[in-house]
């Protein structure tokens, strides 16, 4: 302990050892050596992390609560690199400063590892040990619970941005570093010990979230938002998004917000506040045709129906600094944003008159999808695959339409799907008489 320094490790300032004679019983009256060794650390006036553990409803902001994570895990990958194991990191013994700087405590307990013992043990039982405890921790600064159910943090993130959004507009930035905290404590937490990170790893997540210097990235992030928002009230027409917001509200298109996936795009969940959208990335993987990519966005932005998906807005290119100038890539990312629909496809509800929806429910499903095609047919729009899946339904069970562009764009399809004569017999392809005959 007298060569560890490290900001965030409590400061060992000496110890003492004294023994002294002492008369006990024993049989009769003896003289015994009795021994009291004093250990002497630097005072931390704030007291341990378990005080200030609480949901995000209340409690520490989160520029602290990022700090103590921060904290920790700097000090946590000190340790880690003098080969020392805490083999007991909880909230009781992480202290805070004046300043609420996290430093570990309690590493008279830890073991201590010699410099030449093997790499892969020390590895194992760091993966074991500590980093599964680091994932507890950091579950409970963010949720205020040890038994956080983690398999997805929707709500956490929804939490978290009911809080943030209402305080100021670099707030934004900070969203992102709830995200990548809650990807650290669930990879932290894998069952596996070989699928957990080691310091090194986390380490480098959390500096890509840093916040210096960012307040002109919020402020634009923010403003975004707000557009968004309108679209979604109908006081702003659908248009042209931003990448880096889209990129911003999928979490970098996390697989735990992968809502959909087909031939011709995979759907995200974007969390905003209230409510979510939904971001189709379309595939780069075939043959596209760009004129028709910009015919199908001008129906899109026309369409307006209460059983038609409503379209949000779109983006096709990404800009990129290369060499300190703006550049346009040669490969376009194209993004659609769509309302997002929480019951999920009417596919999901499909059962025979026995079980399932009543049928009030039904009737208003049935009656709702043929007001949608009836007014696409009156704006000349033929559905290309109306089926199940693509019948889309809200939190009343109103039914919308949806997909009725999308795969027009692709040259593959096209091919498959080559006459006028034959597109509006596509819709019943699994079966339908008009698809047998042609």
């Amino acid at each position: 302990m007298m060569f560890l320094q490290h900001k965030n490790i409590v400061q060992f300032l000496g110890y003492c050892s004294h023994t002294e004679e002492e008369a006990m019983k024993y049989g009769g009256l003896i003289m015994a050596d009795r021994r009291e060794r004093l250990l002497c650390f630097e005072y931390l006036s704030n007291g341990s992390l378990d005080r200030y553990v609480s949901d995000a409803s209340c409690g520490l902001g989160w520029r602290e609560r990022y700090q103590i994570i921060k904290g920790i895990c700097e000090g946590l990958h000190y340790l880690h690199g003098n080969y020392i194991v805490s083999m007991d990191l909880k909230p009781t013994s992480i202290l805070l400063d004046d300043n609420m700087v996290p430093k570990i405590s309690d590493l008279c307990l830890s073991d201590f590892f010699a410099e030449g013992q093997n790499q892969t043990v020390i590895e194992k039982k760091i993966a074991t040990q500590n980093i599964y405890c680091l994932g507890v921790i950091i579950t409970e600064i963010l949720t205020g619970q040890k038994e956080y159910y983690f398999a997805n943090d929707e709500k956490l993130l929804e939490s978290w941005k009911e809080r943030l959004l209402h305080t100021s507009s670099a707030d934004l930035i900070l969203l992102e570093q709830v995200r990548v905290c809650a990807e650290i404590r669930r990879a932290c937490r894998a069952d596996d010990p070989d699928k957990r990170p080691d310091t090194g790893r986390i380490i480098e997540m959390l500096p890509e979230t840093e916040t210096d210097g960012a307040g002109a990235q919020g402020d634009l992030l923010y403003m975004e938002f707000n557009v968004m928002e309108c679209i979604l009230k109908g006081t702003k027409k659908p248009g042209i998004l931003s990448h880096q917001l889209l990129l911003f509200i999928t979490g970098n298109f996390s697989r735990q917000q992968e809502i959909g996936r087909s031939e011709f795009a995979i759907t995200y969940r974007g969390i905003l506040l209230h409510p979510s959208v939904a971001v189709k990335r379309l595939s780069m993987t075939k043959e596209f045709d760009d004129r028709l990519f910009s015919n199908e966005i001008n129906t899109l932005v026309l369409v307006q129906h209460k059983n038609i998906v409503q379209f949000l807005g779109y983006t096709q290119e990404e800009a990129m600094e290369y060499q300190g100038e703006v550049i346009m890539p040669d490969t376009r990312e194209r993004l659609l944003c769509f309302e997002y629909l929480s019951k999920g496809s009417l596919k999901d509800y499909v059962s025979d008159a026995s079980r399932g929806l009543e049928w009030r429910s039904r009737y208003q499903i049935i009656k709702g999808i043929c007001e949608g095609i009836h007014y696409l047919h009156g704006n000349t729009i033929v559905h290309g695959e109306l089926r199940p899946t693509n019948v889309l339904l809200d939190d009343n069970m109103d039914p919308k339409i949806a997909c009725f562009c999308l795969s027009r764009c692709f040259v593959e399809h096209q091919r498959s799907a080559v006459t006028p004569n034959k597109i509006e017999s596509m819709c019943l392809k699994a079966g339908g008489p008009d698809w047998v005959h042609h």
